[in-house]
């Protein structure tokens, strides 16, 4: 799936949308429905169908990739799973669904902190953070998002009204990181 989040990165959604698609149904092939390679497909294409504003079917594909990412004891990605999750409902207009979702996730984060001195995937741990961090500010809760991005490197002094501006940051504005 390596290519096909490229491709999601550079905004070439409908290559991406169709090697996902390849890559799930090879591993259908190969494993059936429940094959550990799925787990991340489904996470793709929920992203996908959420830049398409497709928000049923983006939910759909991130909760099966949770619950594949579960089965499979892959934390992080189950993390990830819950925090777009919560993008997807507030995007639905189902906060409670969107809180817990997000609660969820920050928890297993939390967690799998705890767990390892050096978690397994920090990309995913920094994606998660990054996405929830959004969340958080989208619902005005700064000092949330602040405390959850942290120890990553990030401080208050270094944000500017753009970066802080959940619009700013919906639109994906690199956050300043102190060197």
């Amino acid at each position: 799936t390596s290519l096909a989040d490229t491709y999601f990165e550079q905004g070439k959604l409908h290559q991406a949308a169709r090697l996902y698609a390849e890559t799930l149904q090879m591993a259908d092939q190969v494993d059936g429905p429940d094959s550990a390679y799925a787990q991340g497909v489904h996470f793709g294409m929920g992203k996908v169908f959420y830049a398409w504003n497709r928000l049923d079917e983006a939910v759909v594909s991130c909760e099966r990739g949770r619950q594949l990412s579960h089965r499979w004891g892959n934390v992080n990605l189950q993390a990830a799973c819950l925090a777009l999750t919560a993008q997807l409902e507030r995007a639905r207009g189902s906060f409670d669904k969107a809180q817990e979702a997000a609660t969820a996730a920050a928890s297993l984060v939390a967690t799998e902190e705890r767990i390892r001195e050096r978690p397994h995937s920090p990309d995913w741990l920094i994606w998660v953070k990054t996405a929830l961090a959004r969340f958080w500010l989208e619902q005005g809760k700064i000092e949330t998002a602040l405390f959850l991005i942290h120890d990553k490197g990030v401080f208050p002094d270094a944000f500017t009204p753009e970066t802080v501006s959940p619009t700013g940051l919906l639109l994906d504005v690199p956050i300043p990181y102190q060197l």
